[in-house]
């Protein structure tokens, strides 16, 4: 318990040359769960695909699980946010790599098919941010022409 209140100081005083480890025994407030996390996983990207039957396998408590869980949903919502700020309305989208460019980001960690559309006037721009129509599977989503 004494590291990570030293690892929550040094956040708090600005430092953001913490590890990944460091970050997480923070966040869960375990440095044995956090490096338990990063010596199974080994990245952030990993930890995050961990289901939650395995993090329970590895003894982490429900709400330590719920804690990752919703530092990755938040950290997804503030990238969709500044996505979303970044494509304005009135942005003009001229050529496919434009618009692979402004939405990849949106997709991020997904493990779904995703369909989105980009409401856009007669000169390309942008009327609002991407709208999502509908959300499949692994290999496959199901959109209804009408």
């Amino acid at each position: 318990m004494i590291k990570t209140s030293r690892l929550s100081s040094r956040l708090l005083y600005g430092d953001d040359s913490l590890s990944n480890q460091d970050l997480i025994s923070v966040l869960l407030g375990s440095t044995s769960v956090a490096e338990q996390l990063v010596s199974s996983y080994g990245t952030l990207s990993r930890i995050k695909e961990a289901s939650v039957p395995e993090l329970r396998t590895l003894g982490i408590c429900n709400s330590q699980i719920a804690k990752l869980k919703a530092a990755e949903i938040l950290t997804k919502r503030a990238s969709i946010e500044g996505i979303n700020q970044g494509i304005n309305r009135g942005n003009k989208l001229s050529s496919a790599q434009e618009v692979f460019a402004a939405i990849l980001p949106l997709f991020s960690g997904e493990n779904q098919e995703v369909f989105l559309i980009l409401p856009l006037d007669a000169k390309h721009r942008l009327l609002s941010p991407p709208v999502e129509i509908s959300r499949g599977s692994l290999i496959a989503t199901i959109v209804h022409p009408r």
